[in-house]
C-alpha cells in the first residue's frame, strides 16, 4: 500500500480530468479504458487497483469484485471534477488508512522495512506535502554534530 501511494501521488497531479473519468463512461469497454487514458492515468488507475487491493485483500483474503474497486475508487481516489479540497481530503483518507494497518502491522513493519522504522519515519513524507510543506524533510542526527539526515522514500539516509 506504501508504494501505491507512492505511485499515486506521484502522477495524480498529472491525470487529466479525461483519466480519471474514462471508467465511468457508460458504454466504453473495459478492455479499452487503457488506450483512453495517457501515461500518468494509466499510472495512477494502477496504483489505486494496488492500494485498493492490498486493503481489501487484508480484509477479506479473497478475490475482490469489481464493484468493491469501483466503490474505493470512488472514496479514496481522485475523480473527474473534484476539487482540491476534496482531492486533499482522499488524500488525507489514504493516509489515514495506511497509518492503521501499519499500526496493526505490529513487528512486520520492522522486518520488511528494516530495525530503524517506524511509521512516522514512513509516512512522515505524506504528512510533509500535506502540510504544504515544500521541500524534503530533514533532522539533526544525535552524536554527529553538524550531521543531518534526508527521508527518502520512508528511510532516513545522512546528507551531511
Amino acid at each position: 500500500m506504501l508504494q501505491a501511494e507512492r505511485d499515486a501521488r506521484a502522477v495524480e497531479n498529472d491525470a487529466s480530468g479525461w483519466d480519471v473519468a474514462v471508467a465511468d463512461i457508460p458504454g466504453v469497454p473495459s478492455i479499452a479504458e487503457n488506450y483512453l487514458r495517457s501515461e500518468a492515468g494509466q499510472k495512477y488507475t494502477q496504483a489505486q487497483r494496488s492500494y485498493t487491493e492490498a486493503r481489501l485483500r487484508k480484509e477479506s483474503g479473497a478475490a475482490i469484485p469489481q464493484s468493491e474497486f469501483e466503490t474505493d475508487r470512488k472514496t479514496n481516489f481522485r475523480l473527474a471534477g473534484d476539487v482540491p479540497g476534496v482531492i486533499k481530503q482522499k488524500r488525507g483518507m489514504r493516509l489515514q488508512t495506511l497509518r492503521g494497518i501499519g499500526n496493526a502491522s505490529g513487528n512486520a513493519l520492522r522486518e520488511y522495512y528494516g530495525d530503524n522504522a517506524t511509521l512516522d519515519s514512513l509516512l512522515g513524507e505524506f504528512e510533509d506535502q500535506e502540510s504544504g510543506g515544500g521541500g524534503p524533510q530533514r533532522r539533526p542526527i544525535p552524536g554527529i554534530p553538524g550531521g543531518i539526515a534526508e527521508l527518502r522514500n520512508g528511510k532516513w539516509i545522512r546528507v551531511k
